[in-house]
Parts: C-alpha cells; structure tokens; sequence
C-alpha cells in the first residue's frame, strides 16, 4: 500500500475518493516517470499512433529515460 506523503491517504484510498481502482491509480502514477521528450510526444500529438497506453505504462518502468524512448520506437 502506498502512502500520500503529503494528506498520509494511501493509493487506494485515493483511487476510490475519485472513483476509480487501485489499479488504474497505480497505472497514472507509473505515467508520471515517462521522460520529458516521451510527454512532448505525447501532448504535440507526434508520438506514433501504434503505440498503446500499455506500451506508455511499460516503458514508464524504465527510469532511464533513453530506455524508454527506444522501447516506444519498437
């Protein structure tokens, strides 16, 4: 269980304060590690359109940035 450092609530109990499962909660937090060059793919719309929200969250469980960004070419 993951605790919110800030309010001391954990991920579940925050997925659920907004309706949502621990799982699509933890899904959203793993995103916030994709790197700067993968979200400006993603918000100017250049990422490629075969890669999936699946392949976001795995590449998101690479901290080396450049790990990532070869992952999502394929």
């Amino acid at each position: 269980m993951g605790v919110d450092e800030r309010t001391g609530g954990s991920i579940e109990r925050i997925a659920k304060r907004f309706g949502h499962s621990d799982v699509w909660a933890r899904v959203l937090l793993d995103l916030t590690k994709l790197g700067p060059g993968t979200l400006k793919a993603i918000l100017t719309g250049t990422l490629p359109p075969t890669v999936t929200l699946k392949d976001l969250h795995h590449a998101s469980k690479h901290l080396d940035w450049s790990i990532q960004a070869a992952a999502l070419r394929g």
